[in-house]
């Protein structure tokens, strides 16, 4: 029998255990600094909050469902954070995401 909930909590709790990691290498107020950087700001409120709300949703409401989509929001905020670390890593992404769905341009995509 799958077990959503508790992939869920380990994935959930690897993810902060992660931010707070690299809290520990770079210093907490650099850490925070850099995360609600201008161009980081977005993503990083969307991954905090997919964070709390997939344990919200593994934990209190026991929807699995919404477990699902909020893993998969964590992730993609992840991914889209991740870039931003990387000279023209959005870029890169929203061009490999257009060839993957046929071809849009990143205006008609994001």
């Amino acid at each position: 029998r799958a077990r959503p909930t508790k992939f869920a909590l380990l994935s959930t709790v690897g993810a902060i255990m992660s931010l707070v990691s690299t809290g520990f290498l770079t210093g907490f107020g650099r850490q925070l600094k850099n995360m609600f950087h201008g161009t980081r700001f977005v993503a990083t409120c969307v991954y905090l909050a997919s964070l709390i709300m997939t344990l919200v949703c593994a934990v209190k409401l026991k929807s699995f469902p919404l477990t699902v989509v909020f893993l998969g929001v964590q992730y993609c905020a992840y991914i889209w954070y991740c870039m931003s670390y990387i000279p023209g890593g959005r870029a890169m992404l929203k061009s490999c995401a257009g060839a993957c769905c046929g071809g849009l341009t990143s205006n008609e995509f994001f």
